[in-house]
């Protein structure tokens, strides 16, 4: 049998090797600045097949951490993924996704060494039912989990369904109106306290939310991006009603120059991690320049504000946390191997003096595609 052109465009076998070697001038964020230097290797390999309307793709890799003044927190770190999308008939698609990744811990969460491991299932259908209309839902099971003792009270099992009706137009534009229901049970709570959080009581909680989708063609040069949703938590110290919303706007300014802009609004519940922020609201701008058919030069700022309430017998207290990339440059040197060389710079405000840093950021990395 001879395979179709298309069929023969949608199979295909790669591999992924990476390099990078990072130098960063206040890696514990404190006002006491000591610097470090981390390289990164990765290896990773991913498949794809279509079959008919059926398309399997699966994928394998990991990434090893090496720091040359603090040998404990090197780490391994892997992931691997599944996913089937397919139809059955003119009016139903669906996606089965399994997805395993870890990652370490964020700077300023957690000092010390912590793998976050996140164990994903989902499952997601799309019924058309007349000229554009769909009803769409699916199901989710998620885990995550820390290798660090301190940080195993905030490891939790997530399960989750959702229904709603979606519009597509025919330039592909799209808005969705969402419900979801779920719980989230923290698997090791401690007996009195909880250390990774500072709060004292049981974590676990329903919740239910009510979102609207877009992803919007505003122009031919524009696209609008967003969710705002409403949520209701129920438990014992995660309760109370709020809000979650993100925008980002894509704009094609010339032919080779693409500006981004987002703002995000959300009030996490407790145990997303150790410091617990009552309110976060992020900005943030980014351009990306296609110099020449080889290099590619982006910039980009954000800003997160933080607010922090007296929970926990804490500092009532407002936080910026300032990030910028003055330059990213991306070096095509072949069709399979690229160069990437990046600069940072970070900077928290707080009323609490020990909190306060500043934090630069220079990296250098090589990476090929076969």
């Amino acid at each position: 049998m001879v395979k179709t052109l298309a069929a023969e465009a949608d199979d295909n076998l790669s591999a992924r090797a990476s390099i990078n070697h990072t130098w960063d001038s206040n890696y514990d964020r404190s006002p006491d600045a000591f610097s470090e230097q981390i390289t990164e290797a990765s290896l990773g390999a991913g498949i794809r097949k279509s079959i008919r309307r059926q398309t399997l793709s699966a994928g394998i890799g990991a990434s090893r951490y090496r720091h040359r003044h603090r040998d404990f927190l090197d780490a391994t770190l892997y992931r691997g993924s599944l996913r089937w999308q397919g139809e059955f008939g003119s009016r139903i698609s669906f996606t089965l996704l399994w997805d395993y990744r870890d990652r370490l811990a964020d700077r300023l969460d957690f000092a010390g060494r912590d793998i976050i491991n996140r164990d994903e299932k989902k499952a997601s259908f799309n019924y058309a039912v007349y000229a554009g209309w769909s009803l769409v839902g699916g199901v989710r099971d998620a885990e995550q989990t820390h290798s660090n003792e301190d940080r195993q009270s905030l490891d939790f099992e997530e399960y989750d369904f959702n229904a709603g009706v979606q519009y597509r137009s025919g330039r592909g534009s799209r808005v969705t109106l969402r419900y979801t229901g779920g719980e989230r049970h923290f698997s090791n709570p401690a007996s009195d306290s909880l250390s990774a959080t500072g709060a004292r009581g049981d974590l676990d909680y329903d919740y239910q939310r009510l979102d609207f989708e877009t992803e919007w063609q505003v122009t031919g040069k524009t696209r609008v991006t967003g969710t705002i949703g409403h949520f209701d938590r129920d438990g014992e110290i995660n309760s109370g009603k709020g809000l979650k919303a993100s925008l980002q706007t894509d704009w094609q300014a010339t032919e080779k120059t693409i500006l981004n802009l987002t703002f995000g609004y959300d009030e996490p519940a407790v145990g997303e991690d150790s410091t617990n922020p009552s309110e976060i609201r992020r900005l943030g701008a980014s351009a990306s320049w296609q110099w020449t058919e080889k290099i590619t030069l982006n910039t980009s700022a954000k800003v997160e504000l933080k607010q922090f309430n007296d929970r926990f017998a804490r500092v009532p207290r407002d936080e910026e946390i300032y990030y910028w990339r003055p330059v990213v440059l991306n070096y095509t040197i072949t069709d399979m191997i690229s160069m990437r060389l990046a600069s940072g710079f970070q900077q928290r405000k707080s009323p609490i003096e020990s909190l306060n840093y500043t934090a630069r950021e220079l990296s250098l990395g090589l990476s090929g595609q076969f």
